[in-house]
């Protein structure tokens, strides 16, 4: 299925092979996509421009997901943030916190890409509910 009005996505993780794989589903859906492997990095991209859907990763090196998030969404209220982390316990206060200073929702890897995609789709609806999608006609 390919994007009619092409949405930009960021993910923020420092696992490369997470971004690369990301990247590459993204874009062969026809979302504009830009990478970050940190929060600082993702905070620079997010003052260049804004994002319809960010996709975060909570356990990050230098500053975690939580934190950026909180961040983004100073400069960007608007910011929809989808959280990420493969650490279900470890992480559970810094998830709670995410969900209550407004994230999206948290969700844990491995995942499943057909509900990640979902989630996306459900965020863009909201944003613009006239928002059509239709398959690429080949």
């Amino acid at each position: 299925m390919k994007i009619e009005n092409k949405a930009s996505v960021l993910i923020v993780d420092d696992d490369v092979g997470m971004n690369e794989t990301l990247y590459d589903i993204l874009t062969d859906l026809g979302y504009r996509v830009e990478v970050a492997k940190n929060g600082f990095e993702a905070m620079e991209k997010v003052r260049a421009q804004a994002f319809d859907v960010i996709l975060m990763d909570i356990k990050m090196p230098g500053i975690n997901g939580v934190e950026t998030y909180k961040e983004i969404k100073r400069m960007r209220p608007e910011a929809t943030v989808i959280m990420m982390t493969a650490y279900r316990q470890e992480m559970q206060e810094l998830v709670e916190e995410a969900v209550r200073n407004n994230a999206y929702t948290c969700i844990y890897k491995p995942f499943d890409i057909e509900k990640v995609l979902r989630l996306i789709e459900e965020i863009l609806a909201r944003k613009t509910p006239n928002r059509k999608h239709k398959k690429e006609m080949n």
